[in-house]
């Protein structure tokens, strides 16, 4: 049983030699793939926000959090286990494919149907729960679910919903779509080295608010003290997960450092199957016994 622990704070620290045309960002995490289904969550998100849209997005700077259309105009749930959700009209992929319900249920049934090993830790961690995408029409989908599901918009915003074109893929196949990726999102992708470095350009025919940037550089640098000094030093613009331990360190004119709400989650994966854990009582003295704001104040200096 996977449960959700809590969502942790991603620290950033910005630099004031960011121009208007070029963002150079250093990040701890990468991907070796950028597609939105077949990612390991956490380390993907910084990335695939700014290719993808989910059909659902979330304000994250609101509190309470709210949530906002996105590739979905508007969902309704017209039954415990199904959702409908009306769909954008005229948006376009970064290769002019145009979006429509045959791409949602492309992209999500891929995982909700738990079939092909490629997207089992996405099911896994987000999807065991979603059932299957049925067409309507060309823009209205039903996501149906096993059961009810409380945290359908929570679920539905992360970007391991986010959609791709049915089209693309089919032409291109698996391997070199998730290389070379298309997506409806504020950015496209023009130059990607799995594990090393990823160049985005705006994409002009996106159907929201036009991208800020001309340009996004985003740069594998797993080492926080190789982050630290990179941005100390002018490499980067921004960088992130910085632990509060080392944010002394960018106390400097020209740097902020600010703290976000982030949609990462910490779990635990308890064996059922044996005791002690095969009680539930056990479980629920576990999660009873877990001190959350002692973690906050000790991990992460209570951001």
């Amino acid at each position: 049983m996977k449960t959700f622990l809590a969502t942790t704070a991603l620290a950033l620290t910005l630099a004031g030699t960011a121009t208007a045309q070029e963002l150079r960002i250093g990040l701890s995490t990468f991907e070796d793939s950028l597609d939105p289904q077949d990612t390991t969550g956490n380390s993907g998100a910084p990335i695939l926000y700014e290719i993808f849209d989910a059909l659902i997005e979330r304000d994250s700077f609101s509190n309470p959090l709210t949530f906002k259309p996105g590739l979905a105009t508007e969902w309704t749930q017209i039954e415990p286990t199904v959702w409908e959700l009306k769909l954008r009209r005229g948006v376009i992929f970064h290769n002019g494919d145009r979006f429509d319900a045959h791409d949602v249920e492309f992209s999500l049934d891929r995982m909700f149907h738990h079939e092909d090993p490629e997207f089992f830790s996405a099911w896994g961690r987000w999807a065991y729960n979603f059932k299957d995408v049925e067409v309507v029409d060309d823009m209205t989908v039903r996501v149906h679910t096993h059961r009810p599901e409380p945290m359908f918009e929570t679920l539905m915003s992360a970007r391991s919903f986010g959609i791709v074109s049915k089209d693309y893929y089919e032409e291109k196949g698996f391997d070199d779509a998730a290389l070379t990726p298309v997506g409806t999102g504020p950015y496209k992708v023009t130059n990607f080295v799995p594990d090393e470095t990823l160049t985005l350009e705006r994409f002009d025919g996106y159907w929201g608010e036009a991208a800020p940037l001309d340009k996004v550089v985003m740069t594998y640098v797993p080492e926080v003290a190789s982050r630290v000094t990179g941005i100390v030093n002018g490499e980067f613009d921004i960088v992130t997960n910085i632990p509060p331990d080392q944010t002394p360190a960018l106390e400097k004119p020209g740097i902020k450092t600010m703290g976000v709400t982030w949609p990462m989650f910490h779990v635990y994966v308890i064996a059922m199957n044996k005791a002690p854990t095969d009680d539930a009582r056990v479980r629920q003295a576990m999660r009873l016994c877990t001190d959350r704001q002692a973690l906050v104040d000790g991990l992460w200096g209570g951001l």
